[in-house]
């Protein structure tokens, strides 16, 4: 129900008739006087009564905890990109939308829960003013400046614009929910229906249809001859209520469904399509909403003690305040500017969206079933069975394909892939391990959208697919094979991170510094290929390099290799017949993880020797050297294995390294069973 407005006054009774034109007005001001005294006394009494429980309701508190959690959510974004994608802060332009995103919703919580009274206390001030506007009405106005007067003009169209009670806000809301609509839809197309099973897309879908539904009820008053057909306050702010918790939905839900059900690592460029515009929305929408449940309850509390100061005079309070209520007249005035045809083009708009999308869920769903048969015929039992996301309308909404978008297949007996495996281009995460597989088909370059890439204990020979136009991918890994060479587009991929060719003979990293530049990349494991690692791999080539690991090879220049890689945090030279380890005071006291087992040293730096005491057993290993002999303070501990990392990193990575699987370290603490 409206409220009505306490400090709207009424107008006043009609006057007996004057003698002149000075008595007329006369008697004019003092009854606006009353009226304003009577106003400003119940104003005056409310704000003694301005609580945090009377002003902030439940729903308000509510909004908060949702600020909170995107706040949250963003910074979880920001962590986990810079912990897996070392270059998260080169693409600055994403980190800060990220960073910027985390601190503004952060500040707006801490904004409302200091300025909640003085909210309420300038709103009732306001109402004050413009009650007792009128007694003034025909006194001079002072020259403002140009500057001013601009000033004032531009702060009052900010005001119609931006405000929840403006005039135009009605136009921009609208406007602003049809271009979210778009937007989501145009996620749906490219990221969620290429990378979601369909049972999930397809609640994307009714939800989506139940927003534009209820939009297309509120507007759809102006399309019948009867009936009030203006838009009220409640329902407005019902309609935005409903549009920011479908965008936090879509915030929050879908990225959840990522990491927890198909478990896909979008690249940050999805990251920042997906939240981009719920992410801005929705911080206008909560600023809004509880800016005007602040002013709303501070009206509440006039009402009721303008109530109670007419029954102590024994007066109607409409005849004290007036009729016309603060929502109300907010309501006229917004309807006033977004009038009937603006109310049909809304309603037919959404309306179509509505059935569109509705549609859509309908078609999809129905066709999918018949896909099985089809897909298993196209791609082979063994694929279409282990493929674990199966997606029929990627990029397309009625035409149905077989794709997939996380393909899984272990203990397998093919030695090659069909030939229409390349059509699977929707493919996000891909695996082969355990079995005879040869070779990869070079039609594999149409990949656009993979992320991730897992072939291990396999046949394959050579890795002969040209990735310059996988964008996206952030993992490559091909250890365990027999590989004797990679396409030289991985050596100068401009986005991979972490490159994983480890237990692969003969396997060697490139001597020309000229073919190798990989800007991005993190992680390298090159253990146990039995090569020469060569002076290119440096950070020239690897500027954000930090994670090396080089065990079971012969290094052309240890020098070279671990002085000239800056930045490597973790480093792996096992069995590498160093008889020193030449790193900087600095790389030495930025270490985080040496494993120099199996050499020949005799002597450590100082520097290093104080970082891998600090570091603790988990973390430096130099078993099986000279140096052990004369200092204890070393961890020299034997370990159950070689070729095994230590426990705390073996566990951590979540997957069963061979390395590990022995009994003396229990089938790699558990992750080989």
């Amino acid at each position: 129900m409206a409220q009505k407005n306490p400090l709207q006054v009424s107008k006043p009774k009609k006057l007996p008739r004057a003698s002149s034109a000075t008595s007329f007005k006369k008697q004019v001001s003092i009854t606006m006087r009353k009226v304003s005294a009577r106003s400003s006394e119940s104003s005056n009494d409310a704000k003694g009564q301005i609580t945090f429980r009377r002003v902030v309701g439940i729903k308000e508190i509510l909004i908060l905890v949702v600020a909170l959690t995107i706040s949250a959510l963003h910074t979880v974004i920001i962590v986990l990109s810079s912990i897996y994608s070392p270059n998260f802060y080169r693409r600055w332009w994403y980190a800060a939308f990220f960073i910027v995103s985390a601190i503004a919703y952060f500040a707006l919580v801490v904004y409302f829960l200091i300025r909640w009274k003085a909210i309420a206390e300038w709103w009732i001030r306001k109402q004050l003013l413009l009650a007792g506007k009128s007694k003034n009405r025909n006194s001079v106005i002072p020259t403002k400046s140009f500057f001013a007067e601009k000033s004032a003009l531009l702060f009052e169209l900010k005001d119609k614009l931006f405000d929840i009670n403006g005039d135009y806000y009605l136009i921009k809301s609208f406007v602003n929910e049809l271009m979210e609509d778009y937007w989501q839809l145009y996620a749906l197309v490219t990221v969620h229906l290429c990378t979601l099973p369909i049972e999930i897309t397809t609640v994307f879908f009714f939800i989506l249809v139940g927003e534009t539904a209820y939009r297309f009820y509120m507007n759809s008053k102006a399309l019948f001859p009867s009936g009030n057909k203006h838009i009220t306050v409640h329902e407005r702010d019902t309609q935005v209520t409903v549009d920011m918790f479908v965008d936090v939905f879509f915030l929050i839900v879908p990225l959840a469904m990522y990491r927890f059900v198909v478990f896909v690592n979008l690249p940050v460029q999805d990251l920042f399509l997906l939240t981009f515009m719920p992410t801005v929305t929705v911080f206008t929408k909560i600023k809004e909403l509880i800016e005007d449940a602040i002013c709303i309850n501070a009206e509440n509390l006039i009402a009721e003690h303008q109530e109670a100061l007419s029954e102590r005079r024994s007066r109607r309070r409409q005849s004290l305040f007036g009729n016309l209520s603060f929502n109300e007249a907010v309501a006229v005035n917004q309807n006033r500017y977004f009038p009937k045809k603006a109310k049909i083009a809304v309603a037919l708009l959404s309306l179509f969206y509505c059935l569109f999308t509705m549609t859509l869920a309908i078609f999809q769903l129905a066709s999918s079933g018949a896909m099985t048969k089809a897909c298993n015929s196209e791609q082979t039992e063994l694929i279409w069975k282990n493929c674990q996301v199966k997606v029929f309308f990627c990029r397309s909404f009625f035409e149905p394909s077989c794709n997939c978008a996380v393909l899984d297949v272990k203990k397998h007996n093919i030695t090659e892939l069909p030939d229409k495996f390349t059509g699977l281009n929707a493919m996000r995460k891909m695996t082969f391990r355990d079995g005879p597989l040869e070779s990869l088909p070079e039609g594999m370059k149409g990949f656009t959208s993979i992320s991730e890439l897992n072939v291990a204990f396999t046949n394959l020979q050579a890795f002969d697919v040209d990735i310059s136009g996988w964008e996206k991918i952030i993992v490559l890994s091909l250890w365990y094979n027999k590989m004797n060479r990679l396409h030289p587009s991985v050596w100068v991929h401009k986005g991979l991170i972490n490159l994983v060719l480890n237990d692969n003979v003969g396997l060697n990293f490139p001597s020309d510094p000229a073919a190798v530049y990989l800007p991005s990349l993190g992680l390298i494991t090159l253990q146990n290929n039995s090569v020469i690692i060569p002076k290119s791999l440096n950070s020239e080539q690897l500027p954000l390099l930090s994670a090396l690991y080089v065990n079971g090879n012969t290094i052309a220049s240890p020098a070279s290799l671990l002085q000239n890689n800056k930045g490597v945090l973790k480093v792996g030279v096992s069995r590498c017949n160093l008889t020193n380890l030449p790193f900087s005071e600095t790389g030495a006291s930025q270490l985080q993880y040496l494993d120099a087992r199996d050499n020949n040293i005799t002597h450590i730096s100082k520097p290093l020797e104080m970082v891998a005491a600090a570091g603790g057993d988990d973390n430096f290993f130099f078993a099986r050297n000279p140096v052990c002999k004369s200092n204890e303070a070393l961890n020299c501990k034997p370990s159950c294995s070689k070729y095994c990392w230590g426990k705390k990193h073996a566990v951590f990575n979540k997957v069963c390294d061979p390395g590990c699987n022995t009994q003396m370290c229990e089938y790699d603490w558990g992750q080989c069973v």
